[in-house]
């Protein structure tokens, strides 16, 4: 009796194993994150190996115990690497948290998500623009308050519905699908910007906006946010300051033609008065006395006058009216033209006037030669009492702007008054001394600042004056290096 109890139990004991291997393999089959998979998996084998060598050793026959003792061999060494498998992650399966502690860290981890998210919801609700927050559909999830006073939708309406809804239904054509580029940005996570757009509002009128699209990539999903800016103002501002541009530009255009009109009209009588008042002269002379010659003198010389400063109007109106050409110049050239213009001014001052090999700039070639005439003319007007000695060289700044100097040895100018001489009409000497209009450096100031450069005057009273100025240099391809030795010396 107690033998059929032993062989029972001893049954009853294989069949747990059996249950065992079959409860461990289901288990390791569905939790493939489990962390102790190789010492479950020689567990698992140890017992298919232990229940195996058991039913064996009751259903086959003794002359087959060789293997029986073979197989319980292999059994027991399966055992061992268990134990020593389970033994090795009893430490590590120690220091795992406990159940309740796991709950707390993802209770915590659960809360503090909430957190950034209510941040995340408060960063977008405050904002000063609107903010829409859609996803990779172009679905909206989430507005903001701005969002509902600039487009006048309550956000109840728009969570679920299409971007497009925003806009026009020009825009929604399939065209310009996705126009807010949601859908884009979704698939392209590094942001875009769209112009030239016009939101809808609920009433149906439309307003110009840009927006800025980046993609949000979360845990669970990619989401798009699109801040809208509102341009109405900047636009009105643009169309405003073009309008005025365009009235300047006609107004300028106008003041040419009147300019150059007057001046053609005005000259004509001028012309008349000189003439006639030169034949009163000539025809009476010897029958007026000193006072009557002395006042035909006058209206001659003023209707001379007269004259040159027309004259001088209309250039300086020609210049502000006129767009400089941007082409490579030769600036050695320019400066030689505006000698050759003033020979008889050099040859009667006695002046030696030196220009070296200058370089090639960007600019007008008409305009520089005037510039160089001016200058250079100025040198000669205001010379002390030795001979004129004028030089024109050019030297290359850090940026490469070229910076061009007129020298001369003439009276000089105070430095308090270097930046009157640039002003329309100013004069530092009385004209009988120095005749002149007063606007010959203000068209050269004019010529310089068309040409984007600056110009001033480095100059000591009784030592001679130094006129500055910058110009752009010329493409690569068309410049040339200036050389150190001058190659034009006029007396």
């Amino acid at each position: 009796m107690l033998e059929g109890i032993s062989v029972e139990s001893g049954l009853v004991a294989w069949m747990a194993w059996i249950v065992l291997a079959v409860s461990l393999a289901t288990f390791l089959i569905q939790r493939k994150d489990f962390p102790f998979r190789v010492a479950g998996s020689l567990v698992l084998a140890a017992a298919i190996a232990c229940t195996g060598v058991g039913l064996a050793g009751y259903l086959l026959p003794a002359s087959l115990a060789r293997a029986l003792q073979i197989s319980g061999a292999v059994a027991a060494v399966l055992c061992w690497l268990a134990v020593a498998a389970v033994w090795r992650v009893i430490p590590k399966a120690l220091a795992l948290p406990n159940l309740s502690r796991m709950n707390e860290l993802l209770q915590g981890e659960i809360r503090e998500r909430q957190r950034a998210n209510e941040r995340s919801r408060l960063v977008v609700e405050l904002a000063p623009y609107p903010i829409v927050m859609a996803n990779q559909n172009g679905r909206i999830v989430q507005v903001n308050a701005q969002t509902e006073q600039c487009f006048g939708h309550p956000r109840s309406a728009l969570v679920g519905q299409s971007v497009d809804v925003l806009l026009p239904p020009r825009l929604r054509d399939g065209q310009t699908r996705d126009p807010f580029g949601a859908c884009a940005a979704a698939r392209d996570p590094g942001g875009r910007t769209v112009k030239d757009l016009f939101g809808l509002r609920e009433d149906g009128s439309e307003f110009p906006i840009e927006i800025g699209v980046q993609a949000v990539v979360t845990d669970r999903d990619v989401l798009v946010l699109i801040a809208i800016v509102d341009v109405t103002q900047q636009k009105n501002t643009e169309a405003a300051l073009k309008k005025l541009a365009d009235e300047l530009q006609r107004s300028n255009g106008d003041l040419a033609q009147f300019a150059y009109v007057a001046s053609h009209d005005l000259k004509e009588p001028l012309r008349k008065v000189s003439s006639f008042c030169q034949l009163l002269k000539d025809r009476y002379r010897g029958q007026l006395d000193a006072d009557g010659n002395r006042y035909i003198d006058y209206a001659v010389d003023g209707s001379h006058r007269m004259s040159a400063l027309i004259t001088a109007l209309l250039e300086l109106a020609h210049i502000n009216s006129r767009t400089a050409s941007s082409s490579p110049v030769d600036s050695g050239a320019a400066c030689r033209g505006a000698i050759d213009n003033l020979s008889s001014a050099i040859e009667d001052s006695g002046a030696d006037v030196r220009c070296g090999e200058l370089p090639t700039v960007l600019g007008d070639e008409g305009q520089l030669t005037q510039l160089f005439q001016n200058l250079i003319g100025n040198a000669l007007k205001f010379r002390g009492p030795q001979p004129p000695v004028v030089t024109v060289d050019a030297v290359r700044e850090e940026n490469g702007i070229w910076r061009f100097g007129v020298h001369d040895n003439g009276i000089g100018i105070d430095p308090a008054q270097h930046q009157r001489v640039f002003q329309i009409f100013q004069r530092l000497h009385t004209r009988e001394k120095y005749p002149g209009t007063g606007i010959g450096l203000s068209i050269c100031q004019r010529i310089v600042e068309r040409h984007g450069g600056r110009i001033w005057i480095e100059s000591t009273p009784g030592r001679g004056t130094t006129f500055y100025f910058t110009l752009p240099p010329a493409p690569v391809h068309a410049e040339r290096q200036p050389a150190r030795e001058a190659v034009c010396h006029v007396h």
